[in-house]
């Protein structure tokens, strides 16, 4: 009995049990697909998928992140606006009046400090792998034009 099973044992393990047929060879890769069958896969694929889409995760997460600091570089460009508004009309007789130059100095720091905190939010938005796109659409629903 305990030959038996040794033998048993000793087949299982040599995979033929009296057989002198070698071993099945592995099955061969089917032949690939002709390529007019796979452009038209790609076709119908592309079809499916809208082109350009933005994630929508992308989207929300953008919209999380620099939703709020949009509305304030909003405003913050209309103060620079303003203040260029009032420069010119400071500066529309004589360029080295006081109210000029006092204007001119504030409007550049605000200039200056909008440019840095947009820019800033840009590298930011640039870092967290939003695209420009994203970035794009935030800035058409929120209604600022960044230029």
């Amino acid at each position: 009995m305990k030959t038996t099973a040794a033998i048993v044992i000793a087949c299982a393990l040599a995979a033929g049990c009296g057989g002198s047929e070698p071993p099945p060879k592995p099955a061969t890769p089917a032949a690939p697909a002709k390529t007019e069958n796979l452009t038209d896969l790609l076709k119908r694929a592309d079809a499916e998928i809208p082109k350009n889409a933005p994630d929508t995760n992308m989207s929300d997460r953008a919209e999380q992140m620099f939703g709020r600091r949009i509305s304030g570089l909003s405003s913050q460009k209309a103060n620079v606006e303003s203040l260029n508004a009032t420069k010119d009309r400071a500066c529309q007789q004589k360029s080295d009046t006081a109210a000029c130059k006092a204007t001119t100095s504030q409007w550049e720091q605000a200039n200056r400090s909008y440019r840095q905190a947009f820019e800033g939010m840009e590298v930011e938005a640039s870092r967290a792998g939003i695209s420009p796109t994203v970035m794009r659409e935030l800035y058409s629903r929120h209604g600022f034009s960044p230029n």
